[in-house]
């Protein structure tokens, strides 16, 4: 796993991009330094696959980040949050700000994924929640 660090601010912005795996605890260590005592939002759009191993070193990772910082999660797709619903040590105590959802027209059955933002601990409804499959076809999507 990679983690490209922007730290201009109060604010230290993380994208990560690749595997959860067995590096994931040594380079999260690795921009320890380039993060300082700033809140940290981690973009985990570029997440790919976690494994069980990995899932031990980000535990680990990331309760160093979380040592006199606040630790906010964006982007997050289907993997991260059900490692989240199943381990709930992988992201404890930190925030999710927005993520990835399934919604499918009922019509035509065709997924969209479309991003959610959270506010006050509840998701916000997509605006763009309509099946653009033809000008004919306009039904509303459901999440699942």
């Amino acid at each position: 796993m990679k983690i490209k660090v922007d730290a201009a601010g109060s604010v230290a912005h993380l994208a990560l991009k690749g595997d959860i795996d067995d590096g994931a605890q040594a380079a999260m260590g690795d921009v320890e330094g380039a993060i300082g005592k700033r809140h940290i939002v981690v973009d985990c759009d570029g997440i790919g696959r976690i494994n069980s191993i990995g899932v031990k070193g980000w535990i680990a990772g990331l309760e160093s980040w979380r040592r006199n910082r606040q630790v906010s999660f964006k982007n997050c797709h289907h993997n991260f949050i059900d490692m989240a619903i199943m381990v709930p040590a992988f992201a404890e105590g930190c925030e999710i700000l927005s993520l990835q959802a399934t919604f499918t027209c009922e019509d035509c059955r065709r997924e969209r994924l479309l991003l959610v933002e959270v506010k006050d601990d509840a998701p916000v409804r997509p605006k763009d929640l309509v099946c653009t499959r033809s000008e004919e076809h306009t039904s509303e999507l459901q999440s699942h």
